[in-house]
Order: C-alpha cells, then sequence, then structure tokens
C-alpha cells in the first residue's frame, strides 16, 4: 500500500507542476480556456527543457538548480491562482484529466516487462538517453552504434528535469513518461472540441476511453519511448495552423511554428509532418507577397527553437553527426534506387495490410500457441494503420467516406484540400524515411500523427449516428478492444516468470527479442512500476 500512495502522489507532482509553470505565460496570450489549458502542459515542458538543459551545459548541482527553478515557477504560479479566480471548468476538467492519466498508470502494473511483435531496446534507450544527462555520462557513448545525437533530447531532457528532483529508479520514469506520452490526450481532445465543432459535455470521457481501449494508443503511450508525446506537439502545431488558415492571426501562426519547432526536438518524425506545412506556407507566400514577413518570422521562430539543441550538438559533434546521425540517413546512404523504391512500396502497402507476412509467421514457429497468437494480434493492432484504428473505427471511416462520395465535388476538396495535402504526403514521407523494409508495417514508428487525426474524425462521425447505430458500434469496439487487451494482458503475465522465459529460451521456443528485453530487465536491477505493486502479486 506504501508503493501505491507513493505511486500516486509522483503521479500527482508530476501532473500539477506540468500545469501551472505554463499557466503564467499562456495568461497574457488572447487563446479559448480550452487552448490555454492544452497550453499550459506544452509551456511548461518547454520551460523545464530549458532549464534542465542548463543545468546539465554549466554543470550546476541539478538537484538544486531544477529543483529552486520549478520551486520558483510553482509558488509564482499559486500567487496568480489565488489573485485570480480559477474557474469551475478549468478545475473540472483537470480532475478528470488526472483521474484518466492515473488510470494508464494504473494499467502498467499488469506490465512486468516491454515486449511484443518484434519489440526490442528502444525503450531502455531512451531511459538510458535521459540517464546521460543524469549522470553525466560520456559524449562518446554508444547506445547499440547510435551516438547522442542520433535522436533528439527534448524528451530525455524534460524526463532528466524531472529524474534530478525525485531519484533516477526507472519506474519514476516510466511515471514521467507515461504522463508526457497522455498530452496526446489532451491535443485530441482539443482538435475534436475546437476544430473539428463537436459539441458534447461527454467528450473527454470518450476520447480518453477510445484511447485507452484502441491497443495501439494505450501501446504508445505505455510505452517508455517519445513518439506519443512527439505526436502532441504535432498534433498541436497543426490544430494552430489551420486555425491560422480560417482565420489568419499572428499569433496562431507563431504558435504553431514554435510547437512544430519543439515537436521536432522531441523525436525527428515530426520532419514528416513539418515538410508539408512549410511547402504550403511557402506556396501562400509565393502567390500572396502580403505573407512574406509572417512567414519568414514562422520559419525564424522554428529554426531558433531547434538550434536551441543543433547548436550544442554541432558544437559537441561536429556538422556532419549533429545533423547526419540519424538512423533515417545512415542506413540509407548507400542503399540502391532499387532497392529504396522496393522497400518504400513494401512499407507503403504493408503499413495498410493488416495480416502476418508468411515469413514472419516462420519467425515464432517454435513458440507455444498462446504465445503465436499473441505475436500475430500485436502487429496486426499496433504496426498497421487499419488495426491502429481499430478495425471498428476503420470500417466506420470507410463507411462514411464510400457514403459520401458522391457528394464530394471541387468545392468540398478545395475546402479540404490542405488536409488531404497534409495526410498523403505525411504518410508518403513516414513510411519512406524508415530505413528497412518491415516485416509488420511501419504504423508504430512514425504514423501516430496520422492515426490521432483519423480518430478525431472517427470520434465525429461516431456521434454522428442515431442511437441504435451508436449502441451498434461502441458494442463492436468493446468486444474487439477488450479481447485484444484481455490477450496482450495474459501474455505479459505469462511471460512474466522469470524461471519460464529462461527455460523457454533455452528450448528455442520463444523469440529472442522477449528474452534480450527481460535481460535488459534483469542485469540493469530496473524496478518496473509492476514490481513495486505487492498488493497485486
Amino acid at each position: 500500500m506504501e508503493d501505491l500512495f507513493e505511486i500516486f502522489i509522483l503521479s500527482f507532482f508530476i501532473f500539477f507542476s506540468g500545469y501551472f509553470p505554463g499557466r503564467l505565460v499562456t495568461k497574457f496570450l488572447s487563446l479559448k480556456k480550452e487552448e490555454k489549458l492544452v497550453l499550459n502542459f506544452g509551456f511548461s515542458f518547454f520551460l523545464f527543457y530549458v532549464s534542465g538543459f542548463l543545468s546539465y551545459i554549466f554543470n550546476v548541482n541539478f538537484t538544486i538548480f531544477n529543483g529552486v527553478f520549478l520551486l520558483l515557477f510553482l509558488v509564482s504560479s499559486l500567487i496568480f491562482i489565488f489573485l485570480e479566480k480559477t474557474e469551475i471548468e478549468e478545475i473540472t476538467l483537470l480532475k478528470k484529466f488526472f483521474v484518466v492519466f492515473f488510470i494508464f498508470i494504473i494499467s502498467q502494473f499488469f506490465i512486468p516487462l516491454y515486449f511484443g511483435g518484434l519489440f526490442y531496446w528502444d525503450w531502455f534507450e531512451h531511459y538510458l538517453r535521459s540517464v546521460f544527462f543524469l549522470d553525466r555520462l560520456p559524449k562518446n557513448i554508444v547506445f547499440e552504434g547510435y551516438i547522442i545525437p542520433s535522436r533528439p533530447p527534448f524528451f530525455n531532457i524534460v524526463c532528466f528535469f524531472y529524474l534530478s528532483i525525485i531519484g533516477g529508479e526507472f519506474y519514476k520514469y516510466q511515471i514521467i513518461s507515461t504522463f508526457l506520452n497522455f498530452m496526446l490526450v489532451l491535443s485530441i481532445y482539443l482538435f475534436c472540441k475546437e476544430y473539428l465543432k463537436i459539441e458534447n459535455k461527454y467528450l473527454f470521457l470518450l476520447v480518453s476511453t477510445i484511447m485507452f481501449l484502441n491497443p495501439a494508443t494505450l501501446r504508445q503511450i505505455t510505452y517508455t519511448w517519445s513518439k506519443a508525446f512527439c505526436s502532441f506537439y504535432i498534433i498541436l502545431g497543426l490544430y494552430f495552423y489551420l486555425k491560422f488558415l480560417k482565420n489568419p492571426d499572428n499569433l496562431s501562426l507563431f504558435l504553431s511554428s514554435f510547437l512544430f519547432g519543439i515537436s521536432f526536438i522531441v523525436h525527428f518524425l515530426a520532419g514528416c509532418y513539418i515538410v508539408p506545412i512549410f511547402l504550403h506556407l511557402f506556396s501562400k507566400a509565393i502567390l500572396n507577397k502580403s505573407l512574406i514577413k509572417k512567414v519568414s518570422i514562422f520559419y525564424l521562430i522554428f529554426f531558433v527553437i531547434i538550434f536551441t539543441y543543433f547548436s550544442w550538438a554541432i558544437k559537441n559533434y561536429g556538422i556532419y553527426y549533429g545533423f547526419l546521425s540519424t538512423t533515417a540517413y545512415q542506413q540509407q546512404k548507400s542503399l540502391s534506387l532499387n532497392y529504396r523504391i522496393e522497400k518504400d512500396l513494401h512499407n507503403f502497402i504493408k503499413t495498410l495490410y493488416p495480416l502476418p507476412l508468411k515469413f514472419y509467421k516462420d519467425v515464432f514457429h517454435n513458440t507455444p500457441s498462446f504465445y503465436k497468437f499473441f505475436n500475430y494480434l500485436h502487429p496486426a493492432y499496433v504496426c498497421t494503420l487499419p488495426g491502429s484504428l481499430t478495425f471498428s473505427l476503420t470500417f466506420l471511416l470507410l463507411f462514411f467516406f464510400f457514403k459520401n462520395i458522391k457528394n464530394f465535388n471541387l468545392k468540398t476538396i478545395s475546402s479540404n484540400s490542405f488536409l488531404i495535402f497534409f495526410l498523403f504526403l505525411s504518410y508518403f514521407l513516414g513510411t519512406i524515411v524508415n530505413p528497412v523494409k518491415e516485416l509488420l508495417g511501419v504504423a508504430h514508428t512514425g504514423l501516430l500523427p496520422i492515426t490521432s487525426l483519423l480518430i478525431c474524425f472517427g470520434i465525429k462521425y461516431v456521434l454522428s449516428l442515431n442511437k441504435k447505430k451508436f449502441l451498434i458500434f461502441s458494442q463492436f469496439f468493446l468486444i474487439e478492444t477488450i479481447f485484444v487487451l484481455i490477450i496482450f494482458t495474459i501474455a505479459f503475465k505469462t511471460y512474466s516468470n522469470p524461471q519460464k522465459i529462461i527455460a523457454l529460451g533455452m528450448s528455442g521456443k520463444i523469440d529472442s527479442f522477449l528474452i534480450s528485453n527481460f535481460l535488459l530487465k534483469c542485469y540493469n536491477n530496473l524496478i518496473y512500476l509492476n514490481d513495486k505493486i505487492s498488493i497485486l502479486k
């Protein structure tokens, strides 16, 4: 019970401290209440990134520097709260937000180690990258062939900022990582409410439920890497860009640039979504000369944000490794044109095809039947676009598309031309930047923002159904997702026994990725949230 109380307190501390510092910034911005609420978190993380990075660069005492920085912001925030009247709607939504966030934390009580399909290593690498700043590891350290500039550091520095205050144990990192990734739920809620104009008093609950029950989004949020956190900033940046297109104002445009800049130093996958924005904005400036100044400021803000990291990377690793040590470049620079086309075509199609390939079946042919079944479901629901939406929601989206296709005309296409351009180009770029031919599809590596946007439109269509059809869809969705999540949970619990893992590994009846993940946890003495909760053992 003490462990559960500690986890609750840590979760509340991270939630509370992640909201109020940003409130000092949004207080002075002319924005809607929901926009401010979501941006509060986004601004707070940027402040923590700046503080954490400065404490590392100037080699000061992390705990004191970051702790005092956070304390000053929290005290200032509390003064503003007492001086201003906090609205009931804000408090109510924050309560809901924390409750749902803690449910995501509780779900990890059932995860004794990370595995599934061919998932391996990333969860541990991002922890090590956070420890790199925390323990001041040598700058020339290599993580399985990847040097520090191979991944951008925003996510890891924010984690380091918190870990420098509360301690560096892995289960604490899990809580921080989940909190950062859970921000995706807020950006989807904002997109649904303000851009899609969905008016429903249960909207936040509906968004949270779909994101929790969806196996792919639950996996992305609870897996300790940075893709969901990056998607939070991408969707938020896209939201403000769309707001600018609808009603041109400088604040929306510049906020969009600021948020896209952050997304790029969270994860380089953001580049696939920034390129369409840059091209679209450039074309608008060419057609309308009066926009040139605004567009120039947009680009300037973006490059100033990303150079808060790249200036350090270039200084310590040089221009080549500072910019070009990414896997997307290093693993593709020597590929022939023919193989690139073959690889890209394969990934493009396989991500849309929700069934495992025949030669993927051979990878797990010796595994026990239940585990083999799990390893078929996992890639289908996590690595392909139809599965990552859930097949229920995919069929609903296809139904509405074909039902309304006769209503599509030049005017309809024109009004949605940017989003159509954005989704198609982002999907194309998201598949070709993947450096290898994936057996399973690449939805899990770079297409989470697209999945999230399609979920937004799916929610809009779900709420447009009459009561009977809504209940029918809900039943199919619940049956599908709960069944898959039960299979996932049983698999995690079944293979949490060390003796069983070792025995199956020695007999060749379990895949090497599961064994490797288990050994990474075992040899590094990592304590998961699952290990902390003795009441469930």
